[in-house]
């Protein structure tokens, strides 16, 4: 018998917001980003238009029941207690032509999973890549005749493999845990894809 120890666990799903609530929140987010498309996070070694920190003048009433729902079916499935959580950060993120997000993690004080939103993006955007975490992943990444004992299209053995990129669609919602390095690869087409991230805490 073989155990995985150790594991990343990523809840992937479709979400099926209705028509109307998605279609609020993304002109929300247009018209906000078009009356500030030059503000960019300052403190991010790349360039994406994000309202983390500023400018996140959005109403996220209509969606968040979709993000809360989700995230309780998750923490059900992975025998999390039924704990109390809120979601203590919601921004989103617009990617055009030439836009990237460096890898980083959400690590923060409480903040044990985090999520993706996948507003917009089609086949022409990157996807979303997560980074091994392991101290090891460079070393086996380099060698060969570790690198060519496995298959490259399964994450079972991923001690093996530096990055990982998730074939994502449109409505699609990660979570994972918030200490996984993840990052967007740079785009190359300025048709915009719109993520909505938050990150989820442990609350008394």
């Amino acid at each position: 018998m073989i155990n995985n120890l150790f594991s990343s666990q990523i809840w992937m799903c479709s979400l099926s917001i209705a028509k109307d609530d998605k279609n609020d929140i993304l002109n929300q987010i247009q018209e906000n980003y078009d009356n500030n498309k030059s503000y960019f996070q300052s403190t991010w070694n790349c360039r994406v238009h994000s309202t983390i920190d500023d400018n996140n003048n959005i109403d996220y009433s209509k969606v968040l029941p979709y993000f809360i729902a989700e995230y309780q079916k998750f923490s059900i499935e992975n025998n999390l207690n039924s704990h109390n959580f809120e979601i203590n950060e919601l921004w989103y993120n617009y990617y055009v032509d030439g836009s990237n997000q460096e890898h980083h993690t959400h690590v923060g004080l409480n903040t044990m999973y985090s999520a993706v939103f996948f507003l917009r993006i089609n086949q022409d955007h990157p996807s979303l890549t997560f980074y091994n975490p392991t101290n090891y992943c460079d070393y086996f990444a380099c060698n060969t005749n570790v690198r060519d004992l496995y298959r490259t299209n399964i994450i079972d053995h991923s001690i093996v493999y530096h990055k990982y990129s998730l074939d994502v669609r449109e409505n699609d919602f990660i979570i994972f845990p918030s200490y996984l390095p993840h990052g967007v690869f740079v785009q190359k087409t300025n048709d915009p894809r719109i993520t909505i991230s938050m990150n989820f805490s442990v609350i008394a």
